[in-house]
């Protein structure tokens, strides 16, 4: 919480990267795997201000991208860390619409959901 103009979005988009950067290495792979949800009321919205904040953090990751609009948009980096291990991040942005958070994400399994604007949220 704070005000207008304070970096809450900005900052949430850092802390996302850094757990990501940060997420224990698979033993399978060695790979840091993590698949984040970020959830706000309207595709509108979402992408008026939290994915256009998002890719202002990301430059040059435009390929990364799928979907957007009126549809869920997804985010996909894979990038290789300072030492050495590879980071696997997977952003899904969901507008809920009509829906109750438990209707979108009723059998997802990830790493961790942020609701955006939750106050907005029904």
């Amino acid at each position: 919480m704070g005000p207008v103009g304070s970096a809450k979005t900005s900052t949430t988009v850092m802390k996302l990267s850094r757990i990501s950067a940060r997420q224990a290495r698979s033993p399978v792979d060695g790979v840091r795997y993590t698949k984040w949800m970020v959830v706000r009321d309207t595709y509108r919205n979402l992408n008026r201000t939290t994915v256009k904040t998002f890719k202002n953090w990301m430059p040059g990751t435009k390929d990364m991208w799928t979907g957007g609009g009126s549809e869920p948009a997804v985010f996909h980096l894979r990038a290789k860390l300072h030492d050495g291990s590879i980071m696997d991040m997977l952003v899904e942005f969901v507008a809920l619409g009509d829906n109750a958070i438990e209707d979108v994400a009723r059998g997802w399994e990830g790493t961790g959901i942020w609701l955006n604007e939750a106050d907005l949220l029904p």
